[in-house]
């Protein structure tokens, strides 16, 4: 099968699948997950420079080079980005923007952002059609999987290794199948 179009909910939202997609040009439809931001507020990016910048009114101008890629306890891979003290040390903001305790200004971001920044391009600029095929695909995909879910034993596969996992889906399915056939 050639796949041209996939439309899926933010549970598939991932850098690898954004990835995957744009290297297979396949034109996908993944709404970001929960804790992306298109912007950090009182900060921009100098995509120049690689580096963030306060711009907050009243602000020190603080700027946040990159400091390196790390691993967060979730497996993610993030750049981070953070101020010196002394940039933050004295400025008004500083509690409001670093918190009571912090003496600099971190910002961490994944490293598949710009995969991320261009989905959320994509969706806003095309609203009336992602809201389309998503009703598209809550008329059609979601009643399957809730069958499935619910009256065919699929909220838990009771078996062991990825063959026998796979039996239990097909039949599954073909019960459903034989189902709306008769």
């Amino acid at each position: 099968l050639n796949i041209e179009e996939v439309i899926a909910d933010a549970g598939y939202s991932s850098g690898e699948s954004l990835q995957y997609c744009a290297d297979k040009g396949i034109d996908a439809w993944i709404p970001n997950f929960g804790q992306y931001k298109p912007e950090r507020v009182g900060f921009i990016f100098n995509e120049e420079k690689h580096q963030y910048e306060c711009v907050q009114e009243g602000g020190n101008k603080a700027i946040l080079p990159f400091k390196g890629i790390r691993t967060d306890s979730k497996g993610y891979q993030k750049k981070t980005y953070r101020s010196s003290e002394s940039d933050c040390k004295h400025c008004p903001l500083r509690e409001q923007c670093c918190g009571k305790v912090s003496k600099f200004k971190k910002l961490d971001e994944s490293i598949h952002k710009p995969l991320y920044d261009k989905m959320h391009k994509k969706l806003t600029e095309n609203k009336a059609y992602h809201r389309r095929l998503v009703k598209r695909r809550s008329s059609t995909v979601e009643p399957v999987l809730g069958t499935l879910i619910n009256h065919h034993n699929m909220k838990r596969i009771n078996s062991r290794g990825l063959a026998q996992a796979n039996k239990h889906v097909l039949m599954a399915a073909l019960c459903y199948n034989l189902k709306k056939y008769l």
